[in-house]
């Protein structure tokens, strides 16, 4: 749905000024949406028959697409439902809002012969990866979805990442001022990127879109570090406007050595470009410790 609406944005153009943007986008936003969204699962979010995966605790699944409703069931965190929701047709539109944020209801399925109900937009992960952090071969479950800190203010706005180790949570971490939720209008993306900021190691990225009366590109780089994400850059790229850049510590592989790296810029294929420089240090990093599910500890 929101494809469909970005793209019929950037076709019939903006009043925008495009000469006033900056080095980080360009002038070409047709460009970097088709990658944008390719990159993303925000068709996935909207197509029925999907597979989508619940983010937060103890979530309730209704009867009805209102939280007033009968409860029907208690679903857990990283739990896969199958959507029934077909968001293409206009007239099957659902709203509501819970804590503070709004968005879209859901109608689901936990499967074949399961519990037919309704969950709430923002108790959903918004995008989703697998991959091995721990090194046990065992992949992990890593979503990007609302922060379930209830919304004080209009500018109270969080994003979080959080990675599941079989039904655990391993680690989660908040991102503030992303917006990813469905009142932003905005195209969440997530991305594991392997051998960034050097050969051995994994970098995440959380980032989100908006085309329309206003184009917003925002993008967060987390480096895992073994135990957990670090928050190295983090950035609203059509102003120019920068929320984090952090220097880190990576112990690359092939050779081994340890670099600070941080942040430089963007190649022509929208990726991370790093400015990474060589620690001569005899203090090896911690590498990254395999945990049984009994000594996975929440935060």
């Amino acid at each position: 749905m929101k494809t469909t609406l970005f793209l019929t944005a950037i076709l019939a153009g903006s009043s925008l000024s495009l000469s006033a943007q900056t080095r980080f986008v360009g002038e070409d936003y047709t460009r970097y949406f088709n990658w944008h969204n390719e990159q993303s699962q925000i068709e996935d979010l909207y197509t029925p028959g999907s597979k989508l995966y619940v983010f937060g605790q103890d979530v309730t699944l209704y009867r009805q697409p209102d939280q007033n409703s009968e409860p029907l069931a208690l679903l857990q965190d990283g739990q896969g439902l199958y959507n029934l929701s077909d968001y293409r047709k206009a007239n099957h539109i659902l709203e509501g809002e819970i804590n503070g944020y709004r968005d879209l209801w859901f109608k689901v399925s936990t499967g074949k012969s399961g519990v037919t109900g309704y969950v709430f937009g923002a108790q959903l992960a918004k995008g989703w990866r697998w991959a091995d952090l721990t090194g046990d071969q065992q992949p992990e479950l890593i979503m990007l979805g609302v922060s379930p800190t209830p919304r004080r203010a209009f500018n109270d706005i969080r994003a979080e990442l959080r990675i599941l180790q079989g039904n655990q949570l391993l680690y989660n971490t908040t991102i503030s001022g992303l917006c990813v939720f469905e009142e932003c209008a905005s195209s969440p993306m997530l991305r594991v990127l392997r051998d960034q900021p050097c050969a051995g190691a994994t970098m995440i990225e959380a980032s989100t879109m908006t085309v329309g009366c206003y184009t917003g590109i925002e993008r967060a780089f987390l480096y895992w570090n073994g135990r957990q994400l670090e928050n190295v850059f983090h950035a609203e790229y059509t102003v120019d406007l920068e929320y984090q850049r952090h220097p880190f510590k990576v112990q690359g592989s092939e050779p081994v050595k340890t670099m600070m790296c941080q942040y430089k810029d963007q190649d022509q294929s929208f990726n991370p470009v790093w400015d990474c420089k060589e620690l001569k240090t005899n203090a090896p990093i911690a590498q990254p410790v395999k945990k049984s599910p009994a000594a996975v500890r929440a935060r």
